[in-house]
């Protein structure tokens, strides 16, 4: 048992093995960020609204009663987005995508919470 042990971290030292404990049965990581929500449905946090993000750069839902069409880009790891909300236009704006768990946050410029969304 002793031999095999010395032989393996033999063969290990001769193939030049640097893994590191951290690098070890680590998974391959999944979708983050704006990637991870596309296709999947967004619901507020509130209950007044839902979202649903498609990878054609459109998103489609509502917003308390209101239908929300969006035309959508990635912009480095910013949300940049333009659409109507009923009647109103939507200023074109960039915005942080904070994930946590199972809930996402889209940030404006100044920091503040534009909307909170459970990730469906």
């Amino acid at each position: 048992m002793i031999r095999c042990a010395i032989l393996f971290a033999a063969a290990l030292a001769l193939t030049g093995c640097n893994a590191t404990p951290d690098a070890v049965g680590t998974a391959p990581a999944a979708a983050t960020g704006i990637d991870s929500l596309v296709g999947r449905p967004l619901t507020q946090v509130d209950g007044q609204g839902s979202l649903l993000l498609s990878a054609d750069g459109t998103g489609t839902g509502t917003t308390q009663g209101e239908p929300l069409f969006l035309s959508w880009t990635q912009e480095g790891d910013q949300f940049c987005r333009s659409g109507t909300l009923g009647a109103t236009a939507l200023q074109f704006e960039c915005q942080t995508v904070q994930i946590m768990g199972n809930t996402v946050a889209f940030l404006r410029p100044d920091g503040t919470t534009a909307t909170r969304y459970r990730i469906g």
